[in-house]
């Protein structure tokens, strides 16, 4: 190729020889233009800049279009394998199942009617069904289930004020009698 271009280079200035100080018919810059090199080194860093732009708005990182919808939000939820409540296993406390579940609630960072409906998956078996039936029964104006609501209910439904009142007590027997 190089070799190509210097043979038309050298006949044509064979043939051109006497006519050196005349203009080409034939423009030699293609754009029809003459560019000198401050021109044409401006022009080139307003593209190159143009063209690292384009890059780096292209590098910006893709939001996912599921960040924040429930369903993602639930399944982030349950890969956090939050403990779950039957009421039909006689080791089950509830207490222990409200505390589990409300510390993976809160380091995800859930509002409190997001934490109230997210405790429902949790539910299963007899809870499940114990759940169902309460939200029937729920007053259509009762307003959205929130953790506070979630949380009295279900502790008063399956872990009694008395139980409560004793499994208290008897903890602070043990740790008095630890210190002592």
């Amino acid at each position: 190729m190089i070799l190509k271009d210097m043979d038309h280079r050298r006949s044509y200035l064979r043939r051109n020889a006497d006519n050196e100080n005349v203009e080409p018919k034939v423009l030699i810059y293609p754009l029809g233009e003459q560019v000198t090199r401050i021109k044409f080194r401006a022009n080139f860093q307003v593209l190159a800049q143009a063209m690292i732009t384009q890059a780096n708005r292209e590098v910006i990182a893709p939001v996912s279009p599921n960040v924040g919808m429930t369903v993602t939000r639930i399944r982030n939820f349950r890969r956090k394998n939050p403990s779950e409540f039957h009421n039909s296993k006689t080791d089950e406390d509830p207490q222990e199942f409200i505390d589990e579940v409300h510390k993976i609630v809160c380091i995800m960072v859930f509002s409190t009617v997001e934490k109230g409906e997210l405790t429902t998956y949790q539910l299963k078996d007899v809870a499940k069904v114990w759940f169902n039936q309460w939200k029937e029964e729920m007053v259509v104006d009762a307003g959205p289930l929130d953790w506070n609501k979630f949380k009295g209910v279900f502790l008063d439904s399956f872990f009694p004020f008395e139980m409560r009142e004793a499994k208290i007590l008897r903890n602070w027997r043990r740790r008095s009698n630890l210190l002592t």
